[in-house]
């Protein structure tokens, strides 16, 4: 776990979907919001529901991005490097062209970096947005995936980025962690000092 200084950043986990962890986080940052400044970030990107229970009005709104490669065709020999180096698929050689899929790319630069000709210049790709709702001491960040993104790292990863731009200040912060242990549960808690884990009184909850 990360240790950080005058900071104490919590995040709420969970094995499975549907064990309260939502319910426990918004009621712990509303209880802390009695006494003090506190910031509580729904990394439970591709359904967020944080705010269904914390009433405020949304202040701002900030798009967020990953960088994925773009095919330049005038400057592009076929040689297929980028297609054998990329490990996630994310680009195939079909015929005379190299097709991207955005989505399965993890910006990892490599295909870029690897083409001799520069036919592979990286670019933004929008992949979600990030919600700023005001309630009083209590402030919400809302992560939001587009619903035909399939990488929620590159979005909480960004979210984490934005804490510590613009809202480093608050001494009291809750992480929402996506539910299950894949990498987005990974993304979520790694820069958190604890980890809170909620499951069911079974020995099912338990085993998750």
């Amino acid at each position: 776990m990360a240790q950080t200084s005058n900071v104490f950043k919590l995040a709420v986990a969970s094995g499975k979907g549907g064990t309260g962890k939502t319910l426990l986080s918004t009621n712990l940052a509303s209880f802390v919001s009695e006494f003090d400044d506190v910031l509580l970030v729904d990394l439970d990107v591709e359904e967020p529901n944080d705010s269904i229970f914390v009433k405020g009005l949304v202040s701002d709104v900030y798009p967020q991005f990953k960088m994925v490669p773009q095919w330049d065709v005038t400057r592009c020999d076929l040689c297929g490097d980028c297609v054998d180096i990329c490990n996630f698929n994310a680009l195939v050689k079909v015929g005379k062209m190299i097709v991207v899929y955005e989505n399965l790319c993890h910006s990892c630069h490599a295909c870029s970096e690897l083409c001799h000709k520069n036919a592979l210049p990286m670019k933004k790709h929008h992949v979600g947005d990030v919600s700023v709702i005001k309630s009083q001491n209590l402030t919400l960040l809302e992560g939001r995936l587009n619903v035909n993104e399939e990488q929620p790292v590159a979005l909480i990863n960004n979210v984490h980025s934005l804490v510590n731009q613009n809202w480093s200040k608050y001494n009291y912060q809750i992480f929402d962690s996506p539910p299950g242990t894949s990498c987005s549960m990974v993304a979520s808690t790694g820069k958190c000092d604890y980890i809170l884990l909620v499951t069911e009184p079974t020995p099912f909850g338990l085993n998750d």
